[in-house]
């Protein structure tokens, strides 16, 4: 499933413009042979141990978190929730700043990063196509069946986190 996905992102220009050195969280899903990409939420609360887990085993020095504010007009809670946020933080093994975006419509902007830098993005940014360009979109597939899988998207791969 995550090489299908791949290659509806490829095919669909979807990852043209992410930024290098970045992970956005999300889930391929797949329901009635239609591939959906969702973001903006966690089904396992224990999922930021498992970004973090993979994030730590890279060795980066410095971690920049994009996280959605609870003070945000569009939104009831903030992404991640301040509890998972803090978890989130305090399992990274290096220096973290978290940025918290300005309110939708804004995009995220690029951060300028030394080479042993990455930022982890937690939910919907309008500036990536990625998020943009799949609202509410499904793509069909031969790929049956019912299947949510979290990950962690990058300019070139699909990272499934379990």
């Amino acid at each position: 499933m995550i090489k299908d996905a791949l290659t509806v992102l490829n095919e669909n220009e979807l990852l043209d413009g992410f930024p290098e050195q970045t992970y956005q969280f999300g889930y391929v899903r797949i329901q009635d042979n239609k591939l959906h990409f969702n973001f903006n939420f966690f089904t396992d609360d224990n999922i930021v141990e498992n970004i973090a887990k993979l994030i730590n085993d890279k060795n980066y020095d410095r971690v920049i978190v994009v996280a959605r504010s609870n003070d945000e007009p569009y939104t009831i809670n903030g992404f991640p929730k301040s509890d998972k946020l803090d978890e989130f933080t305090g399992l990274i093994n290096s220096e973290v700043n978290v940025f918290f975006q300005e309110p939708w419509p804004s995009p995220v902007p690029n951060f300028n990063l030394n080479n042993n830098s990455c930022v982890v993005r937690f939910g919907f940014d309008e500036g990536l196509k990625l998020n943009k360009n799949n609202v509410s979109k499904s793509y069909p597939i031969t790929h049956s069946g019912k299947e949510m899988i979290p990950c962690l998207f990058t300019n070139s791969n699909i990272i499934p986190l379990c």
